[in-house]
């Protein structure tokens, strides 16, 4: 068919008759082929609309980044604790993100003298399917995710011969932007809770995501961090 209108996505004309239309879209996400079918009989116009939101939210690739994204930030929250709490540790979060970290190593740095070793080992995630969703909004890709996390921890302090051990597992509600530039998803907010692993219970959409051979992250008194 012949373009109508130069300005304006209009094509024609098109004798009456059922029709499966494909169209392929391009954007800062990738590119996704829609098809759909239509009837024309009668009406002089007949619509065929794409909705980059819609076809981006079923997307698998972009539903494998953005979760590769939160689990990528969740293994940096172990470099990170062990690297004295250093944010520049953060490989995929937005420079907005990291000043909120700016002070938060004040508190370890009070009582660095007393600790002898730190180890840090992200386990595990649960990611809630259902809450995952993506926005546009001029030109810029946004995506609101909220993931259950477990970490292996502990901490031996200055005279004693044996780890305490602080595990935890996080609540963690994640807001990502999409870098053109990098063409990846950063971390730009964050909101955590404390959790202990019944929150997930009335997930009915969940992906479980087990790290394999979980690499541990340690810190030493003596020495400087190591990943």
């Amino acid at each position: 068919m012949n373009k109508v209108d130069k300005k304006k996505e209009i094509f024609g004309p098109i004798f009456p008759g059922e029709y499966k239309v494909k169209a392929t879209v391009k954007n800062a996400l990738g590119t996704f082929d829609k098809e759909e079918k239509k009837d024309v009989w009668g009406d002089a116009d007949v619509s065929f609309l794409i909705d980059d939101e819609k076809l981006a939210r079923g997307n698998k690739k972009v539903e494998k980044d953005i979760i590769n994204a939160t689990n990528n930030f969740n293994e940096d929250m172990s470099v990170y604790v062990t690297s004295g709490f250093n944010p520049d540790k953060f490989t995929n979060s937005t420079n907005d993100f990291k000043k909120q970290l700016i002070g938060l190593d004040d508190d370890f740095k009070a009582i660095k003298g007393h600790v002898k070793n730190m180890e840090s080992q992200f386990l595990e995630s649960i990611i809630n399917m259902d809450d995952l969703d993506l926005s546009l909004f001029e030109g810029d890709w946004t995506a609101e995710v909220s993931v259950l996390v477990s970490y292996n921890e502990k901490v031996k302090m200055e005279k004693e011969k044996d780890f305490i051990d602080v595990s935890y597992k996080n609540l963690r509600h994640f807001t990502l932007k999409y870098d053109k530039h990098k063409g990846k998803w950063m971390v730009d907010d964050l909101i955590s809770e404390k959790a202990d692993g019944s929150e997930t219970e009335d997930w009915e959409n969940k992906k479980t995501i087990k790290i394999d051979n979980p690499p541990v992250h340690k810190w030493s008194n003596k020495k400087d961090s190591f990943i």
